[in-house]
């Protein structure tokens, strides 16, 4: 499963540098190796696979924006976002070979918010969209829906691993306390953590990994090991010309190999976040820095499957220059590539968000949003890495 969350990009402005305030934490206790050269991404190697546009959604009356994607093979895929029709719940599903839109039940033709979206089979998806001071969850069998209701609860990530075993993290309005619960298929539990996940990574059910911040400013990570949760400290940064560093994005392979992408919180005085990146590496046993740049602003962390993980940023661009720039990013081995998303004829720019892996192969889905000089609102597109 992905282990970004779609509500992090989302609060960061879909797709737009986070400029998330985080107050100052206390230095916590652990070594932390020095890193790796900083050194921003550099251009790709022409050959091997590449990204390419798979499908667009043009706008007409409104934008289209689709903020969440999830896959349980090659021959399915699932989307959702927002529609240019009284901005009502917009579904769109791979079938394997072509992306349709797909039918949303009833009741969530306006006004609709989602960026959860989870499948493991072609007859178990579920996604979360958001009214208001409510969540809806809605599963989809392959037949019929079934709808789950979440009042005064804003749901920003989910782990699914079948009809009847799926968690929910987010938190209650409007005290923002954590909000954890676990569905069996008879009912939801709801647990006790002293942080709901921003960022989660489902490896199964008895490993999941997730991060997010305490009341009291810091950041930590929770692991289910199939019977509890547990809990360990991020280290903290030295701040960076008096700012902060803060953990936004996680990811894990094993239960023993987690990795943590820190950014720099935002100035109060000019209202953004400068530049900069951090990977930590935890081994089971230890912290350590693998990279460090302050050249770039990196967002997500989708491992690779082979060491490495995508990611999508922008680079700090002179003075005059337009911002939000966006490229996707590879790392691997301590080092950084980067390419600019594809952008297809008729459009005049490509800016990409959420990626997420392909169960079975060795590809990838990722989110995009085209501009163009015709349409003022453009057009949403669902972008794919690897073969046909």
């Amino acid at each position: 499963m992905d282990g970004v969350s779609e509500l992090a990009y989302a609060l960061s402005g879909l797709f737009r540098r986070a400029v998330i305030a985080v107050a100052a934490a206390a230095l916590v206790a652990g070594a932390v190796s020095a890193p790796a050269a900083n050194a921003a991404p550099a251009a790709p190697a022409a050959s091997g696979p590449a990204w390419r546009v798979a499908a667009v959604l043009p706008a007409s009356a409104a934008p289209v924006t689709l903020t969440a994607i999830s896959a349980s093979g090659a021959r399915d895929a699932w989307a959702a976002g927002i529609g240019d029709t009284a901005a009502g719940l917009l579904l769109e599903r791979w079938n394997g070979s072509v992306w349709k839109r797909f039918a949303a039940p009833a009741g969530f033709g306006g006004g609709v918010a989602d960026y959860t979206i989870r499948s493991t089979s072609p007859t178990n998806m579920w996604t979360f969209p958001i009214i208001g001071n409510t969540t809806y969850g809605l599963h989809w069998n392959g037949r019929s829906w079934a709808k789950f209701t979440f009042r005064n609860v804003v749901i920003g990530t989910a782990a699914v691993f079948g009809p009847k075993s799926v968690w929910v993290f987010g938190s209650k309005v409007p005290t923002s306390a954590a909000y954890v619960a676990y569905y069996n298929g008879r009912a939801w539990k709801q647990w006790s953590l002293p942080v709901s996940p921003s960022s989660v990574t489902a490896l199964s059910f008895s490993d999941i990994w997730g991060m997010g911040l305490t009341s009291k400013g810091t950041d930590i990570a929770v692991h289910w090991n199939g019977r509890a949760w547990k809990t360990l400290t991020i280290p903290t940064l030295p701040k960076f010309h008096k700012i902060p560093w803060f953990a936004y994005y996680a990811a894990a392979t094993s239960a023993h190999d987690l990795w943590i992408l820190d950014g720099l919180a935002l100035n109060l005085v000019s209202g953004t976040s400068p530049p900069g990146a951090t990977l930590l590496h935890w081994n089971g046993s230890k912290w350590s820095v693998a990279a460090k740049n302050t050249s770039w602003w990196l967002y997500g962390l989708t491992p690779d499957g082979h060491g490495g993980f995508w990611l999508t940023g922008e680079k700090s661009q002179p003075v005059g220059v337009a911002l939000f720039n966006t490229y996707i990013a590879h790392y691997s081995g301590g080092r950084w590539s980067a390419q600019k998303p594809p952008t297809p004829h008729g459009y005049t720019s490509d800016t990409a968000g959420l990626i997420t892996p392909i169960p079975g192969t060795h590809s990838f889905w990722a989110l995009g949003q085209l501009s163009s000089t015709g349409n003022l609102f453009g057009a949403a597109a669902i972008l794919r890495y690897g073969p046909s």
